[in-house]
């Protein structure tokens, strides 16, 4: 059988991809949801953190820095349960040094720390290409960033 929101139920125009709801009621052709409530997708991996398991952080969306809070994010991918359902990625804070430094630099180099200094700097390197990068200046910020544990 299909389970499926009833045609006169407020939500069912809207066809949300996540919903909460409190009965199942078998039809003659359907199960359908009562007391249904529209879940956003952000919403998930907050409620479900505690029992989510989250990917490595991903390069695309890269991570960020955010001067404002003076921390490092970046976006993983977070599955729950012995299946691994998946949910939607979302934005965490950054765990790891090496995830948190190269996006610490990039902000700096963009001129997102400190826009006074985005002039100094040529052309930046894409996120993805800044651990391999071979430039000096970008191995010697990055080796700084990481002994003091920016």
């Amino acid at each position: 059988s299909v389970v499926s929101l009833r045609r006169k139920s407020p939500i069912s125009r809207n066809r949300p991809e996540f919903v909460v709801y409190r009965d199942l009621i078998q039809g003659a052709k359907n199960i359908n949801m009562e007391c249904v409530t529209e879940v956003h997708p952000s919403w998930l991996s907050t409620i479900l953190k505690p029992i989510a398991t989250f990917s490595s952080p991903l390069e695309d969306p890269e991570p960020a820095y955010d001067p404002k809070s003076d921390m490092s994010y970046c976006w993983v991918h977070p599955t729950v349960g012995k299946h691994d359902w998946s949910l939607p990625i979302c934005q965490v804070e950054a765990k790891d040094k090496s995830t948190r430094c190269k996006a610490f630099l990039i902000a700096l180099l963009r001129g997102k720390v400190y826009p006074e200094l985005r002039a100094l700097f040529g052309p930046v390197p894409e996120y993805s290409a800044i651990g391999t990068s071979s430039h000096p200046g970008v191995i010697m910020a990055l080796f700084t960033l990481e002994k003091f544990n920016v």
